[in-house]
């Protein structure tokens, strides 16, 4: 099991993006709606988005936050 930690600022919906190493996408993790900002950790359980248990290797990621906020919609990215 790897666990992928952020920290967030604001209220956000989390979307994060697992990519082997040629990067191809092979799981999409979903948070539809973080209510308060806070440090969170996501497993991943190494399987992808069929269910099948993905090869050992050396993956990335990428981290899409989409602050709820009604005035001022704002989104940021990160990888890692």
């Amino acid at each position: 099991m790897t666990t992928i930690s952020i920290t967030l600022s604001d209220p956000a919906s989390v979307t994060i993006g697992i990519y082997d190493p040629s990067g191809r996408a092979v799981r999409t993790l979903c948070l539809n709606l973080v209510s308060k900002a806070w440090s969170i950790s996501i497993p991943w359980d190494g399987k992808d988005d069929s269910g099948q248990y993905v090869q050992a290797a050396t993956y990335t990621y990428t981290v899409r936050a989409d602050v709820i906020d009604n005035q001022n919609p704002l989104a940021a990215a990160a990888s890692g």
